[in-house]
C-alpha cells in the first residue's frame, strides 16, 4: 500500500499538480488512501472512504486474499 501511496504521488507530480487534493479511496484504495495521509499529510486536503475499513485485514480475510489473488492469477477474471 505504501508503495501505491508513493505512485500517486509520484503521478501528481508528473502531471504538476502542486496543490492540496481530495483522495477517495474505495475498497483496498482506503488502505492506500490511509497510507497518503500519514505518509504524505501536507499534499491531502479531503479524504474519502467508501466501503473500506480502519483496521488491517485479519489472517483468514488475508489469506483469502491471497487465495482470491492466487486463483486470478491462475484462471484470470472471467470465472
Amino acid at each position: 500500500m505504501e508503495f501505491m501511496a508513493d505512485e500517486v504521488i509520484q503521478t501528481l507530480d508528473f502531471l504538476d499538480i502542486q496543490g492540496k487534493v481530495a483522495v477517495v479511496g474505495v475498497s483496498m484504495g482506503g488502505y492506500v488512501a490511509f497510507q497518503l495521509i500519514g505518509k504524505y499529510p501536507n499534499r491531502i486536503d479531503a479524504l474519502g472512504l467508501v466501503s473500506t475499513r480502519a483496521t488491517p485485514d485479519t489472517p483468514v480475510a488475508r489469506a483469502k486474499r491471497m487465495e482470491n489473488i492466487r486463483f486470478i492469477r491462475e484462471k484470470g477474471t472471467a470465472p
